[in-house]
């Protein structure tokens, strides 16, 4: 797949994200992507204003910026809100971003499937996990009444529950240690013993601190608990945005790096996707005779996901 390279910045050089994004050439990508003026506007404004909060991000290549700021968009989602984060991690070619769902933005997606009746995500305090119920394997909890006594008690854990509408319900129970092993078993981003001396306040090195402005370390409890539901959610029926969204968080470094064409269909505002609803809830005009209807073959394991069209048309 050809790498679009009219958005690479030129010269040795390397332009800042703010000054890439006022660049006419990436002015005009973003019209041709974002139509919607109000949208597009939003867009630049958000994806400006959290890059400019996050020294490490500065660093990364500006495109892989764009296309994970893009990704979010599409979704319908805000990076300002904590919906979704552009993560910075290191490569051998330098800085890099990534797309990564937030909690909040995981339990949007989750709920637009239409089949979901409660989701959360806590932290759980000291003395509230009480085991797991011998019958079934399910975690078990007794929650602290008191606000203030359970905010004062050390976090030991993260809990997802999900309830949907047919009655089904399951919960998730991570240790805060399992959830450290996890992250760094799993994430690009993090390491275990630098998470430590930044608990402990003894990160003084300023390439270290660049390394910590990752959510894993400013928001290891939101992480955790983020985690933790994306683990519970396979038990889950998945919207077609959550769909989405799994794969663009499981992009592999060679693709952001060198692979991903980012020529993406342009985005509907509202108002276009009202019209589209109203076309199809139109009833069927009756015919004298049953017509035959030809049957579309489900797409095979050599699908590219990508494509020419990374997002699909009811985005």
């Amino acid at each position: 797949m050809a790498v679009n390279n009219s958005l690479a910045p030129q010269g040795n050089k390397k332009k800042t994200f703010s000054q890439a994004l006022a660049s006419e050439d990436y002015q005009s990508y973003l019209r041709g992507t974002i139509q919607d003026k109000n949208l597009r506007e939003k867009f630049t404004a958000d994806i400006s204003a959290y890059v400019a909060s996050n020294a490490m991000l500065q660093e990364c290549d500006n495109k892989t910026i764009l296309t994970a700021g893009l990704q979010g968009v599409a979704l319908h989602l805000s990076p300002v809100t904590g919906e979704y984060w552009v993560v910075p991690y290191k490569t051998k070619d330098g800085y890099k971003a990534q797309f990564q769902l937030g909690v909040q933005g995981r339990i949007q997606l989750a709920l637009r499937s239409g089949k979901i009746a409660i989701l959360n995500a806590k932290e759980i305090h000291d003395g509230e996990y009480k085991g797991l119920d011998p019958q079934s394997g399910e975690p078990i909890f007794s929650f602290i009444a008191n606000d203030v006594e359970r905010e004062n008690k050390p976090i030991i854990g993260y809990r997802a529950y999900v309830k949907l509408i047919n009655g089904f319900e399951k919960s998730i129970y991570f240790s805060r240690e399992k959830v450290l092993q996890w992250a760094a078993r799993y994430s690009k981003a993090f390491d275990r013993d630098l998470y430590d001396r930044y608990v402990a306040g003894k990160v003084t090195d300023w390439k270290e601190q660049m390394k910590c402005s990752s959510p894993w370390y400013e928001r290891f409890d939101t992480m955790a608990c983020n985690t933790v539901l994306k683990q519970l959610l396979k038990w889950c029926p998945m919207s077609v945005e959550m769909q989405d969204a799994a794969r663009f968080e499981n992009v592999v470094d060679e693709q952001v790096v060198g692979d991903l064409d980012i020529q993406f269909e342009p985005i509907e505002t509202t108002a276009e996707k009202k019209e589209e609803v109203k076309e199809e809830k139109k009833p069927p005009v009756k015919k004298a005779k049953k017509e035959e209807t030809e049957e579309v073959p489900p797409p095979t394991d050599d699908d590219d996901f990508f494509g020419d069209n990374p997002f699909p048309n009811n985005v």
